[in-house]
């Protein structure tokens, strides 16, 4: 969980307090209401699940590391852990998959953590093109959030 910690911390960095994603670990195994209840307080879930999970999607020409419910509107984050090979890996897909769930869509026309091929860029920040697609579709001024410049 540390990745996945460190990700959500360098969101939080990045949004400057006007959206705050806090971590609440929760078991699965909890009774389907209990689990609706901690939903709704909470927001977005991630969800940790292995590759032979039934409704894992598939890809052409590649295997699906990360995905979320909807760009934008979503609420859950899925992770297919023994599809990811270390911890650096991790934190790169699910600030990736956060930004999918604040907003952002794919930027393949610039180096960002947005590109739609993954690759292994080492981001350890959310770049400029990302962060500008998710202050529009969050109504927050870009003047105000704090980003990086990937080369």
């Amino acid at each position: 969980m540390v990745a996945i910690d460190d990700a959500i911390n360098q969101w939080n960095y990045a949004l400057n307090g006007y959206i705050r994603l806090r971590i609440v670990s929760t078991k699965l195994d909890m009774e389907p209401e209990i689990l609706k209840d901690v939903y709704k307080q909470n927001g977005y879930m991630v969800l940790k699940v292995n590759s032979d999970t039934p409704f894992v999607p598939s890809m052409k020409g590649g295997r699906i590391l990360a995905w979320v419910d909807y760009i934008g509107i979503g609420h859950k984050l899925f992770i297919v852990r023994d599809r990811i090979e270390n911890t650096t890996e991790l934190r790169e897909l699910a600030m990736h998959e956060i930004a999918h769930l604040l907003g952002a869509e794919h930027i393949d026309d610039k180096p960002s953590l947005m590109q739609s091929e993954y690759f292994h860029i080492n981001a350890q920040c959310i770049d400029e093109h990302t962060m500008k697609e998710v202050a529009v579709y969050q109504y927050i001024p870009f003047r105000s959030v704090n980003y990086c410049y990937y080369e």
